[in-house]
Order: structure tokens, then C-alpha cells, then sequence
């Protein structure tokens, strides 16, 4: 047999071969469906327990094998399990703390209202404290205020200046 017929019949072996195995992939049930709940927390413990997963979905069966981790089994912690949430008394609201002027010469003092505990401005020099709060510094048109966790910045208001 020469090279050329060898290849001919090859040529038609090759379609022949396709379609015989087209037919059987048409004919063979694809997979055998079972209508169930989900069992979503059964299929984790089986996966980790060694047994087979009933998943009731093609993801949910992908996800019960965990294919892209490295030991191929599901977390010990569920994903998406929230943190058990503190219930307390709520945190005091931040002051907000308003610097009305500044008093300047040797020893600048700041006019500041918004301080807890006080209904007018108070006048404070570099170093003060009143209710928990220090003035750290007065430069120039900027007063710095301290509290327990904020630092404030604070300068004086000019309500005609509305680049500010």
C-alpha cells in the first residue's frame, strides 16, 4: 500500500471516527439530577469528613470540593462569618471646638467656644487645660488643640473670606 492511499483512508477514518463519537455523547444521559433542598452544612461536613458531597448545584458542588485551595477541603472558619459585634455605651461625640480670636503679644491667648462643660468662649494661653483639652500652641493665626485621641488645628473664622 503506498503512502498516498494510507493517507486517504485516513482522511476518511478520522470524520467517521467523530461522528461515531458524537453520537454516543448525544445518546449517554448527561448527569442523573436529584431535586433536594440545599444541604449546604451537610456537604462540609462530609467533604471534610472524607465522604462524597450531595451538592443540589454544579457551584455548590465545586465549592464543597474547594479546588484552589492547597489541601483541596474547605476553611475551618466559614467565609463571610461576621465578628460577634460589642454592644456598649456609645462614645461621646467629638466636640466642635471653635477658636473665636486670638489675643496676641508676649503671651498669646485663644478665645475658644465648644469646649464640654461650657456655654461662653474661654480664654486659653499656650499649655492650658480645660475639660481634658491643652492648648499645645498658638502661632500666628492658628491655634493647635489636644485632646484625648484628636489633635485640632484650629483658626479663626472670616466669614466674608469665602476662600478659606
Amino acid at each position: 500500500m503506498t503512502g498516498y492511499k494510507l493517507l486517504g483512508r485516513a482522511a476518511w477514518l478520522l470524520p467517521a471516527l467523530g461522528a461515531v463519537a458524537l453520537v454516543r455523547a448525544l445518546a449517554a444521559p448527561v448527569a442523573q439530577v436529584s431535586i433536594a433542598p440545599p444541604q449546604a452544612a451537610s456537604a462540609a461536613v462530609a467533604t471534610r469528613t472524607g465522604a462524597a458531597p450531595q451538592p443540589d448545584s454544579l457551584a455548590a458542588g465545586v465549592r464543597a470540593l474547594a479546588p484552589f485551595r492547597w489541601q483541596r477541603r474547605p476553611a475551618d472558619v466559614p467565609y463571610g462569618t461576621q465578628a460577634p459585634v460589642v454592644t456598649g455605651p456609645p462614645a461621646p461625640p467629638k466636640p466642635r471646638l471653635r477658636l473665636v480670636g486670638i489675643v496676641s503679644g508676649l503671651a498669646p491667648l485663644a478665645l475658644i467656644e465648644g469646649l464640654p462643660g461650657t456655654t461662653r468662649a474661654v480664654v486659653l494661653g499656650a499649655g492650658d487645660t480645660m475639660a481634658g483639652f491643652t492648648v499645645t500652641a498658638i502661632r500666628g493665626a492658628e491655634v493647635e488643640v489636644a485632646g484625648a485621641d484628636t489633635l485640632w488645628i484650629l483658626s479663626v473664622e472670616e466669614p466674608w473670606n469665602s476662600s478659606r
